[in-house]
């Protein structure tokens, strides 16, 4: 598969994800935690076997390894609040990539607006930073909390201005709706 193929297989694989969560029929009961969320998006990118191949790859110190293209909790290359961060899901390049990192995507549960910004802040600040060495960045935040109000969404249209290299998806259990990237970024209101 070339680079485009697999960003949108893992695209495609996000939106399936998506539709589960916002699906009333599994939302309430089926992912009971972000570890479950983290699996079963996993497990749908890896349906794909490119995902699992064996691929040879050089580590910093030079050194060659074999590994797997798909990863969970990778730690990052830059430290996060003095301590090693993590990428939920990742996807490597091989070493003729400019990039080490095809695609990392970060989950942000929103259970409360307040920590929630602190967190999606944090996340975001990891996906774009320039030491992480990645390609494509996503941002997949879930709302599933009730008091989520349009000013919520003016705010997260404000988190994708400041950090519009990064791939938003929006996944509304409340609403039982989806909202693309592409809907943060018109003029315009979101309708909430």
């Amino acid at each position: 598969m070339q680079q485009q193929e697999l960003i949108n297989y893992i695209e495609s694989s996000i939106l399936e994800f998506g539709q589960k969560f916002i699906n009333p029929k599994y939302s309430c009961c089926f992912f009971g935690s972000e570890g479950d969320i983290k699996c079963y998006l996993y497990s749908l990118i890896a349906k794909n076997k490119e995902f699992l191949e064996d691929l040879e790859y050089t580590i910093e110190e030079g050194d060659k390894i074999t590994t797997l293209r798909l990863h969970s909790e990778l730690p990052t290359f830059e430290k996060i609040n003095t301590n090693p961060g993590r990428f939920d899901i990742c996807v490597i390049n091989p070493d003729d990539a400019a990039k080490d990192n095809l695609a990392c995507i970060e989950i942000v549960w929103i259970s409360g607006v307040e920590e929630s910004k602190k967190i999606l802040k944090e996340e975001l600040d990891k996906l774009s930073n320039i030491s992480n060495d990645l390609e494509n960045g996503y941002i997949i935040i879930l709302n599933d909390y009730k008091g989520f109000t349009n000013k919520d969404m003016s705010n997260l249209r404000k988190f994708k201005e400041n950090y519009n290299k990064i791939t938003f998806f929006v996944f509304d259990a409340i609403k039982h709706r989806t909202i693309l990237d592409s809907e943060l970024t018109k003029n315009g209101k979101i309708k909430y």
